[in-house]
């Protein structure tokens, strides 16, 4: 049993979906399921429950899940050990939930200006497993959307993207630009049911709820399978219009229509991480919130 065996299994763990997983860990999907499947033959038990839904954890699955975690954190640690006892060399571990990569791109390339000094590791994590790797000592540091539980770490308000609203040409909703926040829960809208979707129907449907209004939400059937892409599929289909992340518009192609809100709607990113921090920690944490300060597509916290 390899680290990268166990790198990979955990993937696809997080992401319930080879496709998504492969993507992820830059493996073809083929390759990817082939090395879950070696692994399983050496395990001699099925991990996986794969079906034309997406894929789950057996009860073996789910304890390996547990054990491949800890392990991997502390190969990660001992290798930072290594890294770290190089005179002026610190590695750093970052978790980024889905979704932050799109937003905070220019940031996240900035950060190899750090270098030599400080490397930094960053990786996409499912959005409650980015914390909890900050927490397990399996990461320095995670970038996630705010609203989910932090587990006591400390906490820094990032920036606040803007939502988006994307409907079908010739929908009632494209006469209007802003749209009124209300109208839109007049029809059905399609949102993930877990990562940023998560945060964003709880307070998309808080703000509602005050003026009276009951949302409609029809769930993705495979959420985690191409990201915004199945999001934009589904509107093309008629299926409903969608909320999404302004960094994401750009991706929705020719034959949809983006609108503005109003009130407007917004989703918060933070960073989190432990104390005390290290001084590598802390140059990290002012480059990510200098960045975000600096950065065009997003509303920084600390202006509002």
């Amino acid at each position: 049993m390899e680290l990268r065996q166990l790198r990979y299994f955990v993937a696809v763990a997080q992401e319930r979906h080879f496709g998504r997983a492969a993507r992820s860990l830059h493996l073809a999907t083929p390759s990817l399921s082939q090395q879950i499947r070696a692994l399983e033959r050496e395990l001699q038990v099925v991990l996986l429950e794969r079906s034309s839904h997406g894929v789950g954890l057996t009860p073996a699955g789910e304890v390996l899940l547990e054990h491949a975690r800890a392990l991997l954190g502390r190969a990660e640690h001992a290798r930072d050990a290594v890294h770290s006892a190089v005179p002026g060399t610190s590695r750093l571990a970052l978790r980024l939930a889905p979704g932050v990569p799109a937003v905070l791109g220019a940031a996240l390339r900035g950060l190899a200006a750090l270098a030599p000094e400080v490397e930094v590791d960053a990786a996409v994590s499912h959005q409650r497993d980015a914390p909890s790797a900050v927490q397990q000592d399996r990461a320095d540091a995670a970038v996630v959307w705010a609203g989910e539980d932090t587990l006591g770490l400390a906490a820094r308000a990032l920036c606040r993207v803007p939502v988006c609203l994307v409907i079908p040409p010739g929908h009632r909703l494209a006469r209007a630009n802003p749209v009124p926040l209300h109208r839109v829960a007049e029809g059905e809208t399609v949102l993930y049911p877990s990562h940023l979707a998560a945060v964003l129907r709880q307070r998309w449907t808080g703000d509602l709820a005050v003026h009276g209004h009951r949302v409609r939400v029809r769930r993705m059937p495979d959420p985690a399978a191409e990201g915004p892409a199945a999001l934009f599929r589904a509107v093309r289909a008629g299926r409903g219009v969608a909320l999404i992340a302004a960094p994401h518009v750009a991706e929705a192609g020719d034959g949809l229509v983006v609108r503005q809100l109003a009130p407007p709607l917004d989703a918060t990113l933070q960073l989190v991480w432990r104390e005390p921090a290290k001084p590598a920690l802390r140059r990290l944490i002012a480059e990510i919130t200098g960045a975000c300060t600096r950065s065009p597509a997003t509303s920084s916290s600390t202006r509002h």
